[in-house]
């Protein structure tokens, strides 16, 4: 065969390869013009019915009016809320699974738990916060103390105290008082604030912290008392209680926040139509003041401003978690 219809023949072939060779590539993932074609599930990782369950399914109602979608709501409770984020970490990225966190678990499990599987930045693309929650110091009615330092004085008098939790940032928020108070007590832990409140009425528990979801309703109607805001600022939920800040204990703002993530892969047309829509979602003047009268505070931070705010957290939990003596479990 000649050399010039040899040199066609081979550049033929490769030509041909070529082409087989891009046909073979997976095609890269684009998103769906019709996105979604299909209900997009959120799991949230606390149990029905609790105060935590009562604000998702609030922002989920808000989430649907804002985007005309449907979402569903799937309680995966278990581990203070770990179980949740790790189911999400590990679903498809295909912009059908999303997962609401919140700072206890997002910034706090870490420091908490040996065995956590998930991590934020690794695992999760941000899309938006759209709460602040408040957290406040109760005590029952018959304490007789109605400040944080006659409350230290009264449990230093016993000879054993009990405070309840039930997530991540309210242990930290009970041991740091403990720690700054030189009040000793032992922590017990509940799956829900909710399901920790009959014994705190009934004397098994001497003190917690509790969310200002569940526990705005109980201090208005006398079944305990508020001794003291745990955030940053006062809340309108519970006038007249100052806030720790106030007394004189600067570095205690326990406020939680929580944000929508998708699994890491989702393609970034998908995470940055969701994060349209969530941001649209906490501008809902139903969800607003839903918040303000269940002692929280609506969020309405970007992508970008949730990113800063987690990595301004995981700076400032170290110290707080040191101080609290808490060890990974």
């Amino acid at each position: 065969m000649p050399v010039h219809s040899t040199r066609r023949l081979v550049l033929r072939l490769a030509f041909v390869v070529g082409v087989a060779s891009l046909s073979a590539a997976p095609a890269a993932h684009a998103a769906d013009p019709d996105y979604p074609t299909r209900p997009i599930r959120i799991i949230h990782g606390y149990p029905a019915g609790g105060g935590a369950d009562v604000i998702a399914r609030q922002f989920v109602a808000s989430l649907q009016a804002a985007s005309g979608k449907t979402f569903v709501l799937e309680n995966k409770p278990g581990n203070a809320g770990n179980v949740a984020i790790g189911l999400a970490a590990t679903a498809k990225p295909d912009g059908y699974t999303m997962v609401i966190g919140s700072s206890s678990n997002m910034v706090g499990a870490r420091f908490f738990y040996k065995d956590v599987t998930f991590d934020v930045f690794r695992d999760f693309v941000p899309l938006a916060s759209f709460l602040e929650g408040t957290f406040v110091l109760v005590a029952r009615n018959e304490t007789p103390a109605n400040s944080v330092d006659d409350l230290a004085k009264w449990l230093k008098s016993r000879p054993q105290n009990r405070f309840g939790f039930s997530n991540q940032l309210t242990q930290l928020a009970g041991e740091y008082y403990k720690s700054k108070t030189g009040v000793v007590a032992e922590p017990v832990a509940y799956k829900a604030a909710t399901d920790a409140y009959p014994d705190l009425q009934n004397g098994l528990l001497e003190f917690m912290v509790a969310d200002g979801t569940t526990s705005a309703g109980p201090v208005k109607n006398g079944k305990f008392k508020a001794i003291a805001v745990m955030t940053g600022e006062r809340h309108p939920a519970f006038p007249g209680v100052p806030t720790m800040r106030e007394l004189g204990y600067e570095d205690a703002d326990f406020s939680t926040w929580w944000a929508m993530y998708m699994p890491v892969g989702v393609d970034p047309q998908i995470a940055a139509t969701m994060e349209k829509w969530v941001l649209a979602a906490t501008k809902d003047p139903a969800l607003i003041k839903f918040m303000h009268e269940s002692g929280n505070a609506p969020l309405h931070d970007d992508a970008k401003a949730t990113r800063a705010h987690i990595e301004r957290e995981l700076g400032r939990w170290p110290p707080l978690v040191k101080a609290a003596g808490i060890q990974p479990q």
